[in-house]
């Protein structure tokens, strides 16, 4: 037992030294802007735990109620990401369930000087039932991602676009063209802020790396509904 606890302890202290790079991530948990996906991905070897309080605008129209989610995720390869996300549902009888879901990113293209990176992916990819009838495919959907960022003279911006398409019908105010602008200010390269257009919504907010591991989220959606989350990122 003692030998256990040295061994996590060692653990631990590996990834608290670690250097990490932070890409922002969405409400959800998977890497991307506030409700908007992008093409930018986590470092190789990069593992993120975490959990977000969500507020009902945030949720598929079935959720009529605020929730929270927890979630997992690893980055495993250069070009690969994925995340186990678990939602927390109220039940018509009084009793909590969970909807799980997973999310996977492919890097199909690497940003360049002159070109931005290009990313394929999707979120609850592997659901029971047919999502046309509405079945337990709650964020099924899937996208594609470019991502470019500018430098001005020490500020970083990044542009980011997708198009992505939900298979439930009652998430179809969802589909079609997302994106936004991200800023870091060169004075603490760790926070972030955030802008989107998501569905006929301008979504803003931000995210703090602190410690080099625990990073925050906070958003409003539409400028007036607040969702928001804490994780924990380290190197595998």
């Amino acid at each position: 037992m003692r030998t256990t606890i040295v061994r996590i302890f060692i653990l631990i202290i590996i990834c608290l030294c670690a250097k990490l790079d932070l890409s922002a991530q969405q409400i959800i948990g998977a890497s991307g802007l506030l409700r908007s996906p992008s093409a930018d991905m986590y470092p190789d070897g990069t593992a993120i735990i975490g959990g977000n309080y969500l507020n009902q605008e945030t949720l598929p129209a079935t959720f009529n109620y605020n929730s929270g989610n927890y979630f997992i995720g690893v980055t495993f390869l250069p070009f690969m990401e994925i995340e186990y996300i678990c939602t927390i549902m109220k039940l018509k009888d009084g009793h909590i369930n969970q909807d799980r879901s997973l999310s996977v990113k492919f890097r199909l293209l690497t940003e360049k000087k002159w070109y931005p990176s290009i990313a394929l992916g999707g979120n609850d990819v592997y659901s029971f039932g047919d999502a046309k009838k509405n079945a337990n495919n709650y964020f099924s959907n899937f996208y594609i991602a470019l991502t470019k960022h500018i430098h001005i003279k020490k500020e970083e911006i990044g542009f980011h676009i997708a198009y992505r398409n939900f298979l439930r019908p009652d998430n179809a105010l969802w589909n079609g063209l997302t994106g936004g602008m991200t800023y870091r200010p060169h004075f603490y390269p760790p926070l972030q802020f955030i802008a989107e257009y998501a569905s006929r919504q301008i979504n803003i907010g931000a995210d703090i790396l602190l410690f080099k591991h625990i990073s925050l989220l906070a958003m409003l959606q539409n400028g007036k509904y607040f969702s928001g989350g804490i994780s924990f990122h380290f190197l595998l």
